[in-house]
Order: C-alpha cells, then structure tokens, then sequence
C-alpha cells in the first residue's frame, strides 16, 4: 500500500492510459483518462460511491503504471491496443477479433486484378468490405467474374505468358495478357466491378440495359441474350439482400442483448445504399459482471472498428455510450469523414433498432446462440484443468508424417463448444529434416502465433497440443520465444495404460501442463465426462484434418512422378503444368485443349499427356 500511495502522490495532471496490477504483477484493468492524476485517484476516495464491480477491482490493486500521451485520442488507441494485447480481467472484452477478409483491386497495375486479403494498407490499392463470410465473399466474386472478365492470373503470370488461358477460352478473361484487349476496354469493366464491390448494383443494371437494348435493335440477338442473363443474375443476387430502407444510405445498426451476468451477445446489421449486406455477430465478455449497456456499448464500438473494418458515417445505437464524443472523433479521424454515434427516439430508426434487437433475442431462444450446454461445458473445463480463463477459443495443433514423407502439421479451432472451419490452418513442414515430432510442432506452433502478433490478433483462450511432455516442452518454448504470454497451454495423450481405440472413450486421457512433471489423467467419471469429451472431440478433429492434408500431398506427389515419365515432360514442362493447372490433380483430369493452353506444351504433348493418365484409367476401370 505504501508503494500504491506513492505511486498516486506523484500522478501528472495530464492525458494518457492506467494499468491497474495484481500482486502478481499481472494487468487487472486498463483504462484512460484525459487527467490521470484526476481520474486514478477517483477509484480511491468514496467507496460507497462505486459500484460493486469496481470495488471489486480496487479491493485486489497492488499496483499501477502510467503511461502519458500527447492528447486523449492517443490515449483512447493506446487503450484499445493494451486491451487487446493483455485482454485483463476487469475490462470488457470483445470475443470474436479477429481480422475479416477484404477485397483488393490493385488500382496501381495498367491492368487492375483482384485479390482477398486480410489487411488494408495504405498503398494506392482499393479495398472493399469487410466480408463478414466466406460465402458471402465467394457469392460476390462469382458475380463479378460472371458479368465483367476481370483477369485471374497473378501479375507474375500476366508478365511472362504470351498466350490466352482457359479463362479466356470460357469468355471470363478477353486476354489482356495476350494485347488481346486494350487498356480503356479493360478499364471499363474495372469501373463495373468496382460498382459491384461498392454495393451500387443500380448503376451497373442501367447499363447492362442499355447494352441489350443496343444489341437487340443491331439484331446482334446472342449478344443482346449475354446481356439479358447478365442482368437477370445481378437481379437475383440484388434480391437476396434485404432492402430497408428507400433512402441511399450508409449506417451500422448495433443491437445489444444481456445473456447473462457476465456476457452479452451484438448484432450489427451493415447498411450499405439503404441494403442490408452483412451481418457480424458475437459475444461480449464482461467476467467481472456488473457492467452497463452504456459501458459495454463504449467498450464494443471501441474494439469493433478497431481492426480496420469500413467506419460508415453513422453508427445506431440504444444508448449513448460512455466518451462518446471521444468515440466521434476516434472514428471520425478512422474514416475521414464525419461519424455520428446516432441513438434515435422516435420514427424508423427506433423501428430497425428494434428488428435487431428481436432478431438477435429470437435466435438465442431458438438456439441460434452459444447453447448453454457449450458454456458449461466450458465452464467446467476450466473448473477441472485449473485454467486461468474459459476455454472460449481453442487452437489444437498436429503433426502428421508417413515413413517421414510429406510431413504436414495442422490447426484445428473451436470456439464456444463448436469447430469454426473457415479458422482452420494447414503448414507444409518447411525446415525440418527427417522425422522430428518436437522440431515439427515447434516450426507450426512458431509459425502460427508469429503471423498472429505480426497482423495483431488477440492469441487464443487455451492452446492445444496433440502430443506428451515433449510436444508440448517444444510448443511452450515457441511461444516464449514469440512473447505469447498470459495463454493457457496443454497437451492431451492417449491414456495406454488405461486403454486406447474405442476403449479410449470410456476411459481418459493424459492432460500435461507446463511446469507440472506428471501427467493428470482426465477420466470419462460423472463430473468430467462432458469436458473430456470436447477436448477429445478437438484433438480427433485436429487429427483428421492432418491426415487429410497429408494424404492429399501424397497423392500429389505420385502424381508429380508419373508426370515425370510422360516422354516429352521434363521439369520444366511439369512445373508449368502444375503452376498453370494449380494441382497434379487438375492435369491428371485435364483436357487436350486445357492441356495446349498451358505455357510450353504444344498438341502432341497435350495428346501424350492425357492419353497417358486416360490409359491409366481405362486400365483401372
């Protein structure tokens, strides 16, 4: 105490960001404050005029650091980084984080291509989205390929080939590559993808049209008959978005429900030209309880448009949330534009508040939400394992190796209870000789959680291992080397004394954490059936999704050898075929004139190569 009066005696009266600590030095809350002198003494005078929750918090401050800025709006961003990167206890805390997927059009080529990344830089390039879904973003790219021919090659590929590929020969590409089309026809069909991406379909309706109109009076019918399926496509896809509005307007509506004590559930919906385009729903973690709708408001609206995802120019809200007009300004610099944290009291904005609202309350009563078997399963996972927090977010990793060829790892995620496939990761052993289980997990588990603090993730709740004390020495000493810190870790073993196979269900597992020389063994009893169950149901999933990969390489790599004994094919050939077709497979099923549109391969190696794999078959058959 003596130390923490010190501490208050000497605080600056100016702005910046706090961090309350534990005895054990670990981050409590982190907060912000345009006088920290003002603002950190508060917690400590008048304690009947906190609330419940911040007694709470102060009863267990042993300490507290500063850190001083040049003005409240770098503090509120030196906030929402800390937040994320030490995620304590006492803060509100956005679930789901994670970086969503944009589209790219690469506006500094002569001939602009387009790319899905997951981060927005500040390079001359434009971006759209977020894309709350990877079937929304396939859907998307579909109908843009299917009305303008945007080429698909990379700009690698576009440098060095002189001839037209299939897509031109399907009519999705005029070949530009080739001097096939020019740079303004080029840009003309740029300019309708770029409408598409915005979401201003009517412009692009208009003149598709206009263009049937002008090919049907030119009797020019086929053509005028391209266009009228062009249009009935876009037509139909525009239809399947909701239309809510008459007014050509940008907004989020961001509806907030109360779970329970310490969680609440958001929906946004995203309203782009008066449409509904996307929908982001999550959880928000209040671990403590006792927060306020304004306080988890503040708290989500900061966290949310954090990430780089698109600020429109008025977010809707029920209440006010606490900063506001920090909030307003933080965002309005985001965008570079003017934004306005809206909460309407009357006509249709109250009205589709509501929708939101019963919308998102419908789905938890229908199911649609975390089931509350999930969150007690987890709960007791964390009971029985003595984690530091609920297992929420879990990341399994494998490794997968066949008499030590194509040695692969993979990641596996589940989160609430549930895989979430479009998570899932892959990794090719790149640097690791031999078979080495140890060195294998250590190169995956490294590569992973390296990406992770490089684009700013927030790491999982609880990290696991398929593997003993050693699998997880190797991944433990990764992630010290990569500063992941603060993260649960375990590693899960069949229990052979005990059983194995189908026997494995009704018996346990061997449960290794770091710094614990034996190994617990978690078995199927009353009070642990259901979490040995998850993390069995985790570690199988991690397990089947390697020896897919690992199967899938080795059948390409036989591929490759008998690519290699087609007269004709040396490795220059092969490795054209295999770069222009993407797979061994997609040769082995191609066409002769798919074949011929390859770089380097004329008719006569196109006839020996798909005769030779069409002989194979007929063979097999």
């Amino acid at each position: 105490m003596a130390l923490l009066d010190d501490r208050l005696a000497t605080l600056p009266r100016c702005p910046g960001v706090y961090l309350f600590l534990d005895r054990g030095g670990s981050v409590l809350y982190v907060g912000k404050a345009a006088n920290l002198r003002a603002r950190v003494r508060s917690y400590f005078h008048s304690p009947e005029q906190l609330s419940e929750k911040t007694r709470s918090l102060v009863q267990h401050i042993a300490d507290l650091e500063i850190i001083t800025t040049d003005d409240e709006l770098a503090a509120l961003a030196l906030e929402s980084n800390l937040i994320k990167e030490k995620r304590p206890r006492f803060n509100i805390i956005l679930r789901d984080d994670k970086q969503y997927p944009y589209v790219q059009l690469t506006a500094s080529h002569a001939f602009p291509r387009i790319n899905v990344v997951r981060r927005v830089e500040k390079d001359g390039n434009q971006y759209f989205g977020p894309f709350l879904s990877a079937s929304a973003l396939r859907a998307t790219l579909r109908l843009i390929h299917a009305i303008v021919p945007i080429r698909q090659c990379s700009d690698g590929i576009f440098a060095t080939v002189k001839r037209p590929c299939l897509y031109f020969q399907i009519g999705q590409c005029e070949a530009p590559c080739a001097r096939l089309q020019s740079a303004e026809g080029y840009a003309e069909h740029v300019a309708v993808a770029r409408e598409l991406l915005a979401g201003r379909t009517a412009a692009v309706v208009k003149m598709l049209e206009s263009r049937m109109t002008e090919a049907a009076e030119a009797l020019a019918f086929e053509r005028a008959a391209e266009f009228r399926d062009k249009l009935l496509l876009l037509q139909s896809f525009s239809e399947r978005q909701d239309m809510i509005s008459v007014q050509q307007e940008d907004a989020d509506i961001v509806g907030l429900v109360q779970a329970d004590t310490k969680a609440w559930v958001v929906e946004v919906f995203h309203v782009r030209q008066g449409r509904v385009v996307g929908r982001y729903r999550s959880r928000v973690s209040d671990r403590e309880g006792g927060g306020t709708r304004s306080e988890v408001t503040g708290a989500f609206v900061e966290q949310y448009y954090r990430t780089g995802r698109f600020v429109p120019p008025e977010v809707v809200l029920r209440e006010r949330p606490q900063s506001a007009e920090l909030l307003e300004a933080w965002l309005t610099q985001k965008r570079g534009g003017k934004v306005v944290l809206h909460v309407p009291q009357r006509g249709r904005k109250v009205r589709l508040l509501r929708l939101v609202e019963e919308n998102l309350a419908m789905k938890a009563e229908l199911g649609g939400g975390e089931a509350p078997e999930s969150e007690e399963v987890l709960l007791e996972l964390r009971e029985i394992l003595e984690l530091d927090r609920v297992p929420y977010r879990i990341e399994c990793f494998d490794v997968s190796t066949f008499q030590g060829a194509s040695p692969v790892g993979s990641m596996v995620v589940f989160e609430g209870g549930r895989p979430k496939r479009e998570d899932y990761r892959r990794f090719r052993i790149q640097h690791v000789e031999g078979v080495d289980d140890y060195e294998m997990m250590r190169e995956i588990v490294g590569r992973r959680y390296r990406r992770l603090r490089e684009e700013g993730g927030p790491p999982p709740d609880l990290i696991l291992i398929d593997g003993g004390a050693g699998h997880l020495a190797a991944a433990c000493a990764v992630l010290a080397e990569e500063a992941i810190e603060a993260v649960d870790v375990l590693s899960i073993a069949k229990d052979r004394a005990r059983g194995s196979g189908s026997e494995r269900m009704r018996t346990g597992e061997r449960i290794f954490k770091p710094g614990v020389e034996a190994a617990r063994v978690l078995a199927a009893d009353e009070s642990s059936e259901s979490a040995l169950r998850l993390l069995q149901r985790v570690r199988d999933e991690a397990h089947r999704f390697a020896i897919t990969y690992h199967r899938k390489l080795r059948g390409d790599t036989s591929l490759r050898s008998a690519l290699r004994q087609i007269p004709g094919v040396g490795p220059k050939r092969c490795q054209a075929l295999l770069t222009h077709l993407g797979s061994a497979g997609a040769v082995q099923v191609a066409s002769v004139d798919e074949l011929r549109a390859v770089p380097g391969i004329d008719r006569p190696t196109a006839e020996r190569i798909h005769g030779f794999f069409h002989a194979a078959r007929v063979s097999q058959d």
